[in-house]
């Protein structure tokens, strides 16, 4: 018999609200460090938690079994914010990569 933590039910929404607050914790950390773009990562983290709070409003008062369109565009603002930050720190980490291996003198110009 499986423990009840290790099942689908407990492990999905767990790991979503892991990713969340990790991609919060990024925005917010860019957006203190960041000098030229750091409107963008205000903005993510804006995405972030106004769906978040949506999803969160709309969930609490809903009277019916079908999901309220609140919820779903809740949902979706934090999606597009969490794919929009990963992208983000996937082109960073790609960017110091390369600078690295350019300032190395490994990648000739």
């Amino acid at each position: 018999m499986s423990h009840p933590m290790l099942s689908a039910e407990f492990l999905l929404p767990a790991a979503a609200a892991i990713a969340l607050f990790a991609c919060l914790g990024f925005t917010l950390s860019q957006g203190l460090r960041a000098v030229w773009p750091r409107w963008y990562w205000y903005g993510l983290a804006l995405l972030l938690c106004s769906g978040l709070v949506l999803t969160l409003y709309t969930a609490e008062f809903s009277d019916t079994p079908e999901m309220p369109l609140g919820f779903a565009i809740g949902i979706w603002l934090m999606l597009a914010g969490m794919i929009a930050t990963i992208a983000s720190a996937v082109c960073l980490l790609t960017r110091r990569i390369l600078e690295r291996r350019k300032s190395s003198r490994q990648i000739s110009p």
